[in-house]
């Protein structure tokens, strides 16, 4: 009869074949497709054991995903910037007296960029004034 140590220790391998086997399996699912290449972002290299995966992806036709999202991007800031500008000079057209109150957010700083494209900052008859709002939060820079 095999003593209880023995039995112990197959356990305790089989266990361990186990875990691996399992670990390789999960391993293998987080691969990447051989169409992307995966580069080392600064996480990593501090140390922080962080892999990035920048797309730099081809399809099976050669087409640069990469490339396509891209230009896909700048069509739609595009597009939206001139909704922007068409719903701006609407409100100036509709409304008597349009005031932009401004908290230097993020969103508000886009509509003032937008504004002063359109043409409506300045302080002329067709001009939209900017009030801004100290929220108490601003840095001493703005």
């Amino acid at each position: 009869l095999p003593s209880l140590s023995s039995v112990r220790m197959a356990r305790a391998r089989r266990e361990r074949e186990r875990n691996m086997e399992e670990k390789e399996k999960v391993k293998e699912k987080r691969q990447l497709p051989a169409s992307f290449r995966v580069l080392r972002g600064a996480d990593a290299s501090r140390g922080r054991g962080v892999e990035r995966c920048l797309a730099t992806r081809t399809d099976d036709a050669g087409v640069d995903v990469d490339q396509l999202n891209q230009t896909a991007k700048k069509e739609r800031i595009q597009a939206l910037t001139e909704q922007l500008k068409h719903d701006l000079m609407l409100v100036r057209n509709t409304f008597d007296n349009p005031i932009f109150t401004n908290a230097l957010i993020a969103g508000d700083v886009v509509i003032l960029d937008v504004l002063h494209k359109c043409g409506l900052l300045g302080g002329g008859e067709n001009t939209i004034p900017v009030v801004f709002m100290d929220t108490l939060h601003l840095f001493n820079e703005t």
